[in-house]
């Protein structure tokens, strides 16, 4: 149920961003699509949402109360061994935290690079195991290559089908990893969840900011082919990195209990 509300959340969320950028846009008298001049639009689009996540994250410190007296109680006292509890220093000095860090931010950056760049592309060019994490990997490595090459409409289709599919295996595979690195520490799984998600934010920031360091722009048809080859270039190797390195990293907990400490 709490999953569901998230997502559901979130994509409520994404689509204010949309209404709220379309309101602006619409304000404008000028029919002459996105100039520009719109950029103030943007702007203040962009200060609506920060501060709206400022003032949602202060409500939300501000309201929610650590219940007292908190006792992690274990299924079977008489037959369980007790449970270490963890710190966020603890977690700092875990191995398999940076790993699972290191999947669950490769997959969230393969995701929004890909959901990102993929409109660009099309205008200007044309509880799960490891093993089937493992074939996410390379179904998504095998369709980024696919990418690179001129494709036609069907061809499309089908890799925006592939894509959907790869996005929800990672997806759905990295928070079931985050849950058995957690195992019974949900004492301090908001540190966990939270520093995954700082991590996966930051490093998609840095990888916007470095791949429109070199954006052609693109503008009507002005430079077409350098935007065609561009965003070529972007959908096929920088998700296809993303999954190349989080199998690595994969493979590398292949032979691991994922929570065991």
């Amino acid at each position: 149920m709490y999953s569901n509300t998230k997502y559901a959340s979130t994509v409520l969320a994404n689509l204010a961003v949309y209404g709220i950028l379309a309101a602006f846009l619409q304000s404008d008298e000028a029919k002459s699509g996105v100039r520009p001049e719109d950029l103030k639009h943007f702007s203040n689009a962009a200060y609506i949402v920060i501060a709206s996540g400022v003032v949602a994250t202060l409500i939300f410190y501000a309201l929610t109360k650590e219940p007292k007296g908190y006792q992690i109680k274990l299924l079977n006292d008489s037959s369980e061994p007790a449970v270490k509890q963890m710190s966020f220093s603890n977690w700092l000095c875990e191995p398999q935290f940076y790993q699972i860090s290191a999947l669950y931010t490769l997959s969230r950056l393969y995701m929004n690079v890909s959901q990102v760049y993929f409109p660009f592309y099309v205008t200007f060019g044309q509880n799960f195991s490891k093993m089937i994490f493992i074939l996410g990997c390379l179904v998504g490595i095998a369709n980024c290559a696919w990418m690179y090459f001129p494709l036609d409409k069907a061809d499309l289709f089908i890799v925006s089908i592939i894509f959907g599919g790869v996005q929800a295996v990672l997806l759905v595979g990295s928070l079931a990893f985050t849950s058995d690195l957690i195992n019974k520490n949900t004492e301090s799984a908001a540190f966990v969840f939270g520093a995954m998600s700082f991590l996966d934010k930051l490093v998609n920031g840095l990888v916007y900011q470095i791949i429109e360091l070199f954006n052609p722009e693109c503008r009507d048809d002005q430079n077409n082919i350098a935007c065609t080859h561009f965003y070529r270039i972007i959908m096929a190797y920088v998700p296809g990195c993303c999954l190349v390195l989080a199998l690595i990293v994969l493979l590398s907990l292949l032979t691991k209990k994922i929570g065991a400490r």
